[in-house]
């Protein structure tokens, strides 16, 4: 209940640590193929929206939220609009990025978008990889 949820608008990359420094590290996430257009924070352990309609809804949202208040923070990560033709797909990837302090977090992203998809002899894994079909119009 004790982190906080920041953004680093450079790298498009919103992230969490601890605010008060027990637990060492900051994690955040980067889009490396996608538009990322923004992320909605949810304070409190455990809540996240029950309804379809609340969570699409909170998908379009187009600011980048923090969590300026110690909590324990969920956040969605918005990237798109995308415009893909029936049947065909779209790839999207996201990256978790971790570092013991936020220059390290930095520099970790900026390592991990350098090198994806490219072959930099760096191998960067996504945290979540996935192809989108689209299926009507």
């Amino acid at each position: 209940m004790d982190d906080l949820l920041a953004f680093d608008n450079d790298r498009q990359m919103p992230y969490m640590y601890d605010s008060d420094g027990t637990v060492p590290g900051y994690i955040g996430i980067i889009c490396p193929q996608g538009t990322p257009i923004g992320s909605k924070a949810y304070p409190g352990a455990g809540f996240f929206p029950d309804y379809d309609a609340e969570l699409f809804s909170d998908m379009q949202n187009v600011t980048w939220e923090t969590g300026d208040t110690a909590s324990d923070y969920l956040f969605l990560y918005n990237t798109g609009p995308y415009e893909i033709p029936v049947d065909e797909y779209l790839t999207i990837g996201f990256i978790t990025v971790a570092g013991e302090s936020l220059a390290d977090l930095q520099a970790n992203a900026d390592v991990a978008m350098s090198s994806y998809p490219e072959d930099t002899g760096v191998y960067v894994r996504p945290a979540s990889f996935g192809r989108i079909k689209a299926m009507y119009r």
